[in-house]
């Protein structure tokens, strides 16, 4: 029994050829006329093919900036709650904060 191989050489060429001008996955498999993107993408990766990656500093945001932001968010969740809880324990009238 012949074993039917896709990749050929020359298809190879052209998915190398692909990958390097930026085409996704997806634009290459419907180019191409592969059988999934995920054959053309786990093609790319036993051929060693990898993307650079580009990111734009202004829209990078730190880890530590994260944290600072997320730990100032439940910081005034915090506050809001104990504040709640402070005004309906001294004033049983009250229900919701001022």
């Amino acid at each position: 029994m012949a074993v039917d191989r896709w990749w050929t050489d020359e298809r190879v060429d052209e998915l190398k050829a692909r990958w390097q001008a930026g085409e996704t996955g997806r634009e290459i498999q419907f180019n191409m006329g592969a059988r999934s993107r995920n054959a053309v993408i786990g093609k790319a990766n036993r051929l060693g093919l990898w993307r650079a990656t580009v990111q734009n500093n202004a829209a990078r945001v730190s880890n530590k900036a994260r944290r600072k932001a997320s730990k100032g968010h439940f910081r005034a969740v915090e506050d809001l709650a104990s504040r709640r809880d402070k005004a309906t324990s001294t004033n049983k009238t009250r229900t919701s904060p001022r």
